[in-house]
């Protein structure tokens, strides 16, 4: 007998249901996409971010796909910049609107990502889009964070250019705002469809995990 074909235990923690779940898994797994087309989408449902507002999202949009998938939305490493987290391929290709509006995507496509990428990146610009710059970044350097962790002793006019692990950012954000403490019957059941290969059967509970 196959792991998919062994029953889910669902636990009373919902975290732990999660954790036990992506140890599985899902069949027909996508690859991750670039970065620089997730940027794109976020561009386009939230016209004019500057830089420091895209790369807090894109590290939001990073956040919640590992959290609940897994796996990544995009390949590029995410560093501990003295700002926050950046991606520095995305902020190399839109550096020269310095701090001004990027008032549309650049050399990108947001019509390669994958169906549950673009959900993802909805829900995140949904609760979080309307946020400032300075706003995002307090959200992302947030104590005990990812950013936070490899950050470390450093003082606020040093410089990094570490590495931020996907593996701290899952851990991290699946036990952090991102579940309710118990799935609801209709969760229960999309982690089911989950393990019998319908990949996007998550779509479903991410609204619960970033706000409808």
């Amino acid at each position: 007998m196959s792991k998919h074909d062994e029953p889910i235990e669902l636990a009373d923690d919902f975290e732990h249901t999660l954790a036990a779940l992506l140890a599985v898994p899902p069949k027909g797994s996508e690859e991750p996409s670039s970065a620089l087309d997730v940027a794109a989408a976020l561009i386009e449902m939230r016209p004019g971010p500057d830089q420091m507002q895209l790369h807090k999202l894109l590290y939001l949009v990073q956040a919640a796909h590992l959290a609940w998938y897994g796996s990544p939305a995009f390949r590029e490493r995410i560093e501990a910049w003295r700002w926050g987290p950046m991606v520095r391929r995305v902020a190399g290709h839109y550096k020269g609107h310095g701090r001004y509006p990027i008032a549309q995507p650049q050399g990108s496509d947001p019509g390669r990502l994958a169906p549950r990428t673009r959900k993802v990146v909805e829900r995140v610009v949904q609760r979080f889009g309307h946020l400032d710059g300075p706003t995002l970044a307090a959200i992302t350097k947030v104590a005990g964070g990812p950013w936070h962790q490899v950050w470390g002793d450093r003082g606020p006019e040093d410089s990094s250019q570490e590495e931020i692990p996907l593996t701290l950012i899952a851990d991290y954000h699946r036990t952090h705002d991102l579940a309710p403490s118990q799935p609801t019957p209709d969760e229960a059941q999309a982690i089911r469809r989950y393990l019998d290969g319908d990949t996007g059967a998550f779509v479903e509970m991410l609204g619960s995990s970033l706000g409808s």
